[in-house]
């Protein structure tokens, strides 16, 4: 557990064996010409089936941060996909120069999925790549900001234009695969936003491994703890953990309130929680 005025990190190991989930944060980045944020939140998920998929996860997160901070592009959303080409070409770099370390028997290299959301005081600006999740909690409802990059959406619209059956599209085999990624060899496709805050949001960024956990029951979790980003947070991954799924991902998940990023001191932080 890493914990601020009002935001709060967690995170599971779940069944695996290590940690490939990571996260970071900055909480006094930069201004741009949108004002003085207060907040930077960055989790990564090294991709299952990669090799070195927790180093991959670390070395964007810190390159993601590191960016953000290096640049003095005018706007929020020019600043964060700098950080994102920035994490890139660090990853691609670092696997070049350690590939017998890096790279899997068969020439694979690792990568990770990364979602990023910059606060300020009334609204907020994300980027997302993969299938890592931005969700957010407002009047009882939860709500997914970004759209993943996984091959069911295409299976979807396939569906749509009568090109391959409902059954078809729900059962391929390949439904949950990725289609976007940091992998250091340039970025497919990626998304940005910016959202409104409202009084009492609460914005939850979060690796796949919650998806054990309903959106009805991550909303309840909410409900109980709106108060408290720390008890959410915690109240997550004890949820994961007591459920004790048998191939249960690592699970992280970065709670963040309205008006939780208004501190003295500045600090830029990079954890992997067990």
């Amino acid at each position: 557990m890493i914990e601020g005025r009002d935001y709060a990190i967690a995170a599971t190991l779940g069944a695996r064996g290590r940690q490939e989930d990571c996260s970071g944060l900055n909480d006094r980045p930069p201004p741009s010409r949108e004002g003085s944020p207060g907040l930077l939140a960055v989790v990564a998920d090294g991709m299952g089936g990669a090799p070195a998929g927790d180093q991959a996860s670390e070395i964007v997160v810190n390159a993601f941060l590191s960016g953000y901070g290096r640049t003095n592009l005018p706007s929020a959303a020019e600043r964060l996909v700098f950080a994102l080409e920035h994490a890139n070409e660090t990853l691609g770099e670092t696997i070049r120069a350690n590939s017998a370390e890096l790279t899997g028997e068969r020439g694979e290299s690792p990568g990770c999925t990364l979602i990023a959301s910059l606060f300020f005081a009334d609204r907020y600006f994300w980027l997302s790549i993969g299938d890592s999740l931005i969700l957010r909690y407002r009047g009882g409802k939860l709500e997914r900001i970004n759209p993943l990059h996984v091959y069911a959406f295409e299976l979807d619209e396939l569906v749509r234009r009568n090109e391959i059956s409902r059954e078809e599209a729900d059962t391929h085999p390949d439904r949950l695969s990725l289609t976007s990624a940091v992998l250091g060899d340039g970025v497919e496709k990626f998304d940005f936003g910016e959202e409104h805050l409202l009084a009492n949001d609460i914005l939850l960024l979060s690796t796949d491994g919650i998806d054990t956990l309903g959106e009805d029951e991550l909303a309840g979790i909410c409900l109980s703890n709106e108060n408290d980003a720390r008890e959410i947070a915690n109240a997550i991954i004890h949820r994961i953990e007591t459920i004790d799924k048998e191939r249960q991902d690592n699970a992280t998940v970065f709670v963040v309130r309205r008006g939780a990023y208004e501190s003295d001191e500045a600090d830029t932080e990079v954890v992997r929680l067990s």
